[in-house]
C-alpha cells in the first residue's frame, strides 16, 4: 500500500504512515503491558493480604492463650470455680488447638 502510494503523494505521506504505524504498534504495547502489570500488582497485593490475615490469627491465639493462663492462674481475680472446670473441659473437647482457644472466650 505505502509503495503504491508514495509516488502519487510523495514523502509527506511516508513520513506520516510510518509515524502512524509506530504509534499504534507502541500503543498496542503500552496497552499489554499496562494490563501485565495491574495484574501483577494485583497478585501481590493479594498474597500480602492474605499472609496478614494469616499472621493475624495466629497472633490472635497466642494472646487469648496468655490471658487464659494469667487467669487461671490468679485465683485472687475471683474467678468461680465452675467457670474454670468449663474452661479446662474445653480443651478436651476440640481437637486443634486454636479452635479451642477460640471456643473458650
Amino acid at each position: 500500500l505505502m509503495e503504491r502510494l508514495r509516488p502519487k503523494y510523495g514523502v509527506a505521506f511516508v513520513i506520516s504512515y510510518v509515524c502512524m504505524f509506530m504509534l499504534v504498534c507502541l500503543g498496542v504495547f503500552n496497552l499489554i503491558m499496562a494490563i501485565f502489570l495491574e495484574n501483577v500488582v494485583a497478585n501481590q497485593l493479594q498474597r500480602k493480604l492474605m499472609g496478614i490475615d494469616s499472621s493475624q490469627n495466629r497472633m490472635e491465639v497466642r494472646i487469648k492463650e496468655s490471658l487464659l493462663r494469667l487467669v487461671l492462674r490468679s485465683r485472687s481475680n475471683g474467678v468461680p470455680e465452675d467457670v474454670e472446670q468449663e474452661i479446662k473441659a474445653l480443651g478436651a473437647t476440640f481437637h486443634r488447638k486454636d479452635a479451642r482457644v477460640r471456643a473458650m472466650f
